[in-house]
């Protein structure tokens, strides 16, 4: 049966040239979604890989600040997982 998704491993997300975007990008059209596992990216580095995947959607100024940030990161152990603002 056909699965939603694909996990990659070995990648750092900060560090991806031109031959690695494409074949993410082909990973993309092939499963619909792709994890990059054990990416701890800042916002700058976030935007930077988001950005050589392609063309960059700047929210409205309503989104302004109310992105989800990583649960656990502040405390060190490791864990980045997003939670929407409803759930914190």
């Amino acid at each position: 049966s056909e699965r939603l998704g694909a996990v990659v491993e070995g990648v750092d997300a900060r560090h991806v040239d031109a031959a690695g975007v494409a074949k993410l990008l082909d990973a993309v059209r092939a499963h619909g979604v792709v994890v990059l596992e054990g990416q701890n990216l800042s916002r700058a580095e976030q935007v930077a890989f988001t950005e050589a995947l392609g063309d960059v959607v700047v929210l409205p100024p309503s989104f302004e600040g109310k992105d989800p940030e990583p649960r656990g990161a502040a405390s060190g152990d490791g864990v980045a997982a997003a939670a929407p603002p409803w759930a914190r």
